[in-house]
């Protein structure tokens, strides 16, 4: 499993179409499945999902206590419900438009942009475009990129 996990994560990051990233990832477990496998000594885990709306895809960088990195994607009109982590959350965009909503605040954050969520705050994500980007959290979040659904 995971020198195809290995594999399919040399496919995706030489792709910049979201529907062959779609085709490459229809057949992996969800993310739930693949929280306990690790590639090499646990430094590295790929990660996906299909979501309520649309496809986002994830590629843990990094993750130890300290701090869990991920690359992500979501490709135009998906959305992450609203949900929070009871950690710092940061994200990066190095590509397309996100839209962010909090109980306080509607924002789009495009290329070279960041937002970071503070542990417990409620935010949703919609995809306006194709986009690529990195999220952090700090203290590292177990569950991350996996998060607590709230009304």
């Amino acid at each position: 499993m995971h020198i195809r996990l290995k594999e399919i994560s040399k496919k995706i990051d030489n792709t910049s179409n979201f529907d062959e990233l779609k085709k490459i990832t229809a057949s992996l477990p969800s993310i739930g499945q693949l929280m306990s496998h690790y590639i090499r000594e646990g430094v590295v885990k790929f990660e996906a999902s299909y979501n309520d709306i649309g496809t986002t895809l994830g590629i843990a960088l990094y993750k130890d206590i300290n701090v869990a990195v991920i690359k992500a994607m979501m490709n135009i009109n998906s959305s992450l419900e609203a949900h929070v982590h009871n950690v710092h959350e940061i994200i990066i965009v190095y590509e397309g438009l996100l839209h962010f909503v909090t109980d306080t605040v509607e924002i789009d954050i495009g290329p070279n942009e960041i937002i970071h969520f503070k542990p417990g705050e409620k935010h949703s994500v919609f995809a306006k475009e194709n986009t690529k980007m990195i999220g952090i959290t700090i203290p590292s979040a177990m569950e991350y990129p996996n998060a607590a659904r709230k009304q």
